[in-house]
């Protein structure tokens, strides 16, 4: 399930992700940004103008103003989801723990990497998954991100890759 259950739900939104669970999905990636305090938020896009209708990015706002939006997508689901906020990644592991057949896939954006550098990003992401690690796989474009979470021993990782050529690059083959 990317996202969720974007088809009914506004993406990477808790009860997005507890309908894909619930439908049957046993894989769902999600995709994870810091907040400018430091707190892994599930969140694709680099700005809140097409989920949030607002102008500016994660990084650039504190969990508490945050709190303060709707990832609802009102121009797709109106103001169906009003309600909704944008979800911490703490949240997503305690629903997470009521689904133990379940696999998470996080990516890590490159929005968070840019904003706060390698050892934060994977140090609060690392931190708040480990309840789950061995159900959780974190994934990333950037190798760099990847190595050094290989590097304190994450069980699973993956590589996404804009091109098939790519996966010839050295730094893949020693993340597996």
């Amino acid at each position: 399930a990317h996202r969720g259950y974007p088809l009914r739900y506004p993406e990477n939104t808790l009860p997005g992700i507890a309908a894909a669970l619930g439908c049957g999905a046993r894989y769902v990636e999600v995709d994870v940004q810091l907040t400018a305090d430091g707190v892994p938020v599930l969140f694709h896009d680099a700005t809140l103008e097409r989920l949030c209708g607002v102008p500016g990015a994660i990084a650039g706002h504190g969990l508490a103003a945050l709190s303060r939006l709707s990832p609802g997508a009102p121009h797709y689901f109106g103001g169906r989801y009003a309600d909704l906020v944008i979800p911490t990644l703490r949240e997503l592991v305690a629903l997470w723990r009521d689904w133990p057949q379940a696999t998470l896939f996080v990516e890590v954006k490159a929005e968070a990497l840019a904003r706060f550098g390698i050892g934060p990003v994977h140090r609060a992401v690392s931190e708040i998954l480990e309840p789950i690690q061995e159900r959780a796989v974190l994934i990333s474009f950037d190798l760099d991100l990847l190595a050094a979470v290989r590097g304190i021993g994450w069980p699973a990782l993956g590589a996404v890759v804009e091109r098939w050529s790519n996966l010839e690059d050295p730094r893949i083959a020693p993340l597996s």
